[in-house]
């Protein structure tokens, strides 16, 4: 009976004898969070704060609104932009070819590296992703490396990186893998029969028994007779060995843009006929 009485009085006449004072709700919106704790401190609001992924630490909003009307007990909630710290997606458990524009997008998007390494192993499915080096634990950094453990079976190879080889030791490697090529011979400023470059490149996934062949490209030397080379053949090659070079065009009785003579010096100078 005392507390049916007590409620009644609580619900019905506490309010009528000791009413609740009423305040408004102050406009916090687009300040700092010091400045906005100071206006609604000195309004005696209270409040509770919520962070929200932003780039300005300002005040985004209010629940309830500007203007409103509020009991001096009720709480409002304020909404404050804060930058959140980003973590990594988990790329684990999926293949790599059908992931690798996420991962592009991704890595661009926070300015990323990221790295492949194969791993042969028959009992994952080919080219599943097995390890990734930062996980969804870590904290996206600008310029992190991103390093992927991708899945090959024992029928395929990365490519190795045969420049600089003796044409017979690339072959030998090459038959051991069980890889079709073509050997391509181009006149190069470098001893005979090295491998120049190569058509696929050094770490790329490639099947045993290829159904297409690739190229490898291998210097023949130097002729005595310079002007029987070709001037676009022996740019090229110059270029992907990364030598410098300079063609001059001289006057000459021999036809338009064959090689007069070549002298080597810090540079390659290369005298053409015009």
């Amino acid at each position: 009976m005392i507390i049916g009485l007590f409620w009644v009085y609580y619900l019905f006449l506490a309010n009528k004898f000791f009413p609740k004072k009423e305040l408004i709700v102050p406009d916090v919106v687009g300040l700092t969070e010091p400045q906005m704790e100071e206006v609604l401190n000195e309004n005696k609001v209270k409040y509770n704060i919520f962070y929200v992924d932003g780039e300005q630490a300002i005040v985004q909003k209010t629940f309830p609104k500007a203007g409103s009307k509020i009991y001096e007990t009720y709480y409002i909630d304020v909404y404050v932009y804060n930058k959140m710290p980003k973590y990594y997606e988990d790329f684990t458990g999926l293949l790599f070819d059908d992931e690798i524009k996420n991962i592009e997008n991704f890595c661009k998007n926070y300015d990323l590296l990221y790295k492949v390494v194969y791993v042969v192993d028959n009992s994952y499915p080919q080219g599943q992703i097995i390890w990734q080096s930062l996980t969804s634990d870590d904290v996206i950094k600008s310029g992190d490396e991103l390093v992927f453990k991708v899945v090959i079976n024992d029928d395929y190879i990365q490519m190795p990186n045969l420049a600089g080889m003796n044409i017979i030791d690339a072959m030998k490697l090459l038959d051991k893998f069980q890889l079709n090529y073509n050997v391509i011979y181009y006149y190069a400023p470098i001893q005979e029969d090295t491998v120049v470059f190569q058509s696929v490149l050094e770490g790329t996934l490639i099947k045993k028994g290829n159904a297409y062949s690739f190229d490898i490209y291998v210097s023949k030397g130097m002729p005595s007779d310079v002007s029987t080379i070709s001037l676009v053949e022996f740019v090229d090659i110059l270029q992907q060995l990364n030598y410098e070079y300079e063609v001059i065009y001289v006057d000459s009785t021999l036809k338009s843009d064959n090689i007069i003579k070549i002298n080597y010096g810090n540079g390659i100078e290369i005298y053409v006929a015009k």
